[in-house]
C-alpha cells in the first residue's frame, strides 16, 4: 500500500513522477509544509495523468 504522506514512492515511479519527486525535494516543499501535515494528491501520484509528457 502506497503512503501518500510521504514521497518517496515517487523516487521509483514513471518518469513525471520521478520528476514531481526531484522538483519537490530540491524545493524541500514537504519539508516547508510540515507543520500543515501535507499529501500530495492529483493524478501524477495515482499514475493516471493523461497530459503533455
Amino acid at each position: 500500500m502506497i503512503h501518500f504522506d510521504k514521497i518517496d514512492y515517487l523516487k521509483y515511479g514513471n518518469e513525471k513522477q520521478q520528476k514531481a519527486f526531484q522538483i519537490l525535494s530540491n524545493y524541500a516543499i514537504f519539508e516547508i509544509l510540515v507543520t500543515f501535515n501535507p499529501i500530495l494528491v492529483g493524478t501524477i501520484p495515482i499514475e493516471i495523468d493523461i497530459g503533455f509528457p
